[in-house]
């Protein structure tokens, strides 16, 4: 039987792990492969004028009639909102993100997905509604490449609670013969779980597989809330609108260029990320208290990186997950690898 690299090569069925968050995708393959891209995609048509022989850098797509872009875009549609999940835009950006993992159609995708834990459950059981939308928004085949790219087909889907899906990562492993085993000692243990975002951080408490729903919650706080608070905050203080282009280099390089100018913004993304932490901590507190009583504290998810530097001493037992930002995606692609061997 073909192994899962020669799959990816070849073509097949394949278990893939899929965190299509609001601000990042993070796709993990059957061969450890990891792959992030930003959420950006916007309807319409590609306005930009390539010159030469330039990479390729934005590709369209055709939902249902209508016209959407995605890649290095300068503007892109806003993904904060509540019907984002079961949205064409979401469905542009999971699809670029497979895509952009050399997917094609010569492979058949079992794929997991996310939901932030209080829109995957409602009134303490599965929002049987909302996961049902959401699967079948991508396994539809109402999406295709304008440039001829044949996507791949996604013929089974499957969606787990954000926190929950990191927390299968922490208690499994692959065995020698490549098949999920469990860590039943880690299973045992009462673990929590701090997922911080894009535009959520779940907070979520797990024992032998039952989820403390008293000591779990959501909260809208991630990194597009950061990103909001720089943007708000370099209006205030250097009394000028930014686009996401300066944003990008805002976050990430602490610089932004006004008038073609370079102007340092260090301080004021400092102060933004301490806004949104401090906003984190104190719900993650008032949840899990001192957290005496679970053995370990795990933060995982894609804002994680990026303020690692404030998330110190906040409980005794916490650590922060080798490559927090895929810690949900390996939880789903071993969730979606476990029910297809399964079959």
């Amino acid at each position: 039987m073909n192994t899962y690299t020669e799959l990816l090569k070849n073509g097949g069925n394949l278990p893939i792990g899929v965190d299509d968050g609001y601000d990042e995708v993070k796709v993990v393959l059957p061969d450890g492969e990891c792959l992030r891209i930003p959420s950006h995609a916007k309807s319409g048509i590609d306005s930009s004028i390539s010159f030469g022989n330039e990479e390729k850098t934005i590709f369209s797509y055709k939902v249902e009639g209508k016209d959407y872009v995605a890649g290095k875009i300068l503007e892109h549609d806003n993904t904060a909102s509540d019907d984002y999940p079961i949205s064409n835009l979401n469905k542009v950006v999971v699809m670029h993100a497979l895509r952009k993992a050399s997917l094609s159609e010569k492979h058949k995708l079992h794929i997991c997905t996310g939901l932030p834990l209080k829109k995957f459950y409602k009134r303490g059981k599965p929002n049987a509604d909302l996961i049902k939308r959401k699967m079948e928004n991508l396994k539809s085949k109402n999406i295709t490449s304008q440039d001829d790219y044949s996507l791949p087909e996604i013929v089974n889907h499957q969606v787990l609670a954000e926190g929950l899906a990191a927390w299968f990562d922490y208690i499994t492993y692959f065995n020698s013969d490549g098949r999920i085993e469990r860590h039943n000692d880690k299973y045992q243990q009462r673990i929590a779980v701090i997922d911080i975002g894009g535009r959520t951080t779940d907070i979520v408490v797990i024992k032998n597989g039952a989820i403390d729903y008293e000591r779990s919650s959501t909260i809208d706080a991630g990194m597009l809330n950061i990103k909001e608070e720089v943007r708000e905050l370099i209006r205030d203080e250097l009394e000028v609108e930014i686009n996401n282009e300066q944003m990008h280099t805002a976050i990430n390089e602490g610089k932004v260029k006004l008038w073609g100018e370079w102007e340092d913004v260090q301080d004021i993304v400092a102060r933004a990320e301490s806004i949104i932490t401090t906003r984190i901590e104190s719900e993650a507190k008032h949840k899990l208290k001192n957290a005496s009583d679970i053995d370990v504290v795990l933060f995982v998810g894609g804002t994680v990186n990026k303020i690692k530097g404030k998330i110190y001493n906040w409980f005794r037992t916490q650590v922060i997950v080798e490559q927090p930002g895929f810690a949900n995606a390996r939880g789903m692609q071993k969730y979606a690898q476990m029910l297809l061997e399964s079959e």
